[in-house]
């Protein structure tokens, strides 16, 4: 619903900061996912979208990964296969609404995936984090967001120069 912001702050700066296509994140860095699941009306499944984030002076967006009409345990897998493309991931913010809720907790039923809060009785990797989803939040993201392209605080990948279409598939 935000695209809007991001195509115009492309279009108003050519001389945004780039980066580049990542498949695999490097061990030795840190890495922000987010996750948003939408309900459809299309099949039996969700509508969702997966960003990754490198974490840095510069933070650069690195990865995008989006499918439609995929169930919640279908979800979690994809999710925990870009947890271990990106070893280094040390947040996953979630917006438990709109289906999100539910592959919170098919990542703990098949992955011990938690949320960082939870009680410390409670084994698991500790890495989710529910986006606090109310309107204000999330204008004052989509904001923030558009600001950073704004001012050069974000980096966009690149055309990748590579003509391996999982590249173009994330790219794009």
């Amino acid at each position: 619903d935000a695209g809007s912001f991001y195509v115009l702050s492309i279009m108003k700066d050519g001389n945004l900061k780039n980066t580049s296509v990542l498949l695999k994140g490097d061990p030795e860095r840190e890495y922000v996912m987010s996750l948003d699941v939408a309900r459809s009306l299309r099949g039996t499944g969700d509508d969702c979208a997966l960003a990754v984030m490198e974490v840095g002076k510069l933070p650069k967006l690195v990865y995008l990964w989006s499918k439609n009409n995929i169930t919640a345990d279908e979800l979690a897998k994809e999710v925990a296969s870009r947890l271990d493309r990106f070893k280094g991931t040390i947040l996953l913010v979630i917006d438990f609404r709109g289906g999100g809720v539910n592959v919170r907790d098919e990542l703990y039923k098949e992955f011990q995936i938690i949320e960082i809060d939870e009680p410390t009785n409670i084994e698991g990797r500790r890495l989710i984090v529910p986006f606090p989803s109310t309107p204000e939040t999330i204008n004052t993201a989509h904001h923030g967001l558009r600001n950073a392209f704004e001012v050069g605080n974000i980096a966009l990948p690149s055309i990748p120069e590579e003509d391996d279409p999982e590249y173009l598939q994330v790219y794009n």
